[in-house]
């Protein structure tokens, strides 16, 4: 492939990127300027860009809120991420620990998380805690279902093969269990890293005083829907960071390295 080819389909990548969300914004600003709504219910891109520019680089409050709801999602991101890894790995391997753990998953998966809240408010208090434990628990089912699908999935003949060579317990894990079950369980972060965001959203809603999901509650209540808005832009911007920046390159470095897919 020539560099000018390498350079079309770049473009080509980019233009298919950025096109949807021009046409949204196209169809947005139209319906704004018909002003079939009043301009307080329905602003513009305009507004919210304006808004946008006050809080981000004239006061800055923008900034604290992406920074503190940030780190409530690593913090719930590392422990649920950990956790459905641990268990999933755990149950696939041993039925033992998976009969034990399966009424108990069932059980508790079944239980909405927004229930989770008033529990942990008493629990942690209003704040980081609370926050987290939510992240944790939306974030936590489905990398532990995607682990525990993917290590059940993978073929027996090739933990046999190994054996045949003396592999250890370990380096069957390592070394056939996890690649083997890596697609499934990409697939589980996924899921977990949109969910996240619902997590983190709601909980700030109701157990915090800063973070987006506390911005966006605060600004309904004064009608300032351009910072409503404001936010829903935000999370998806994140969203999107996260999934090309950190999820694609996990899946560069290991279920496409590996040759179990190909690259789009």
């Amino acid at each position: 492939m020539t560099l000018s080819e390498i350079s079309e389909n770049i473009m080509k990548r980019i233009f298919w990127i950025i096109f949807p969300f021009f046409a949204v914004l196209l169809v947005w600003q139209a319906i704004a300027s018909l002003n079939i709504f009043p301009h307080y219910l329905f602003p513009g891109p305009a507004s919210v860009l304006e808004d946008f520019v006050a809080k981000a680089i004239s006061t800055q409050v923008l900034l604290l809120h992406i920074k503190e709801s940030l780190i409530r999602l690593s913090l719930g991101y590392a422990t649920g991420i950990t956790g459905g890894l641990a268990l999933g790995v755990a149950m696939g391997l041993n039925k033992y620990i998976a009969r034990f753990f399966e009424p108990l998953i069932v059980f508790t998966h079944a239980i909405p998380g927004i229930t989770w809240v008033p529990l942990a408010i008493i629990w942690f208090g209003i704040g980081y805690k609370t926050v987290t434990f939510i992240i944790f628990l939306v974030v936590f089912w489905p990398v532990l279902y995607g682990t525990l699908i993917g290590v059940r999935t993978t073929s027996l003949k090739y933990s046999n093969v190994a054996l045949m060579y003396n592999a250890k317990k370990w380096q069957i894990i390592r070394y056939v269990l996890l690649p083997g079950a890596m697609p499934s369980i990409i697939n589980g972060i996924r899921l977990g890293a949109g969910m996240g965001w619902r997590g983190v959203v709601g909980a700030e809603m109701i157990a915090a005083s800063s973070g987006i999901g506390w911005m966006i509650i605060d600004a309904r209540s004064w009608l300032h829907t351009q910072t409503v808005i404001l936010g829903a832009v935000i999370i998806g911007i994140f969203s999107i960071a996260i999934e090309r920046l950190i999820l694609k390159r996990l899946e560069v470095r290991t279920i496409e390295k590996w040759g179990m897919i190909s690259a789009p």
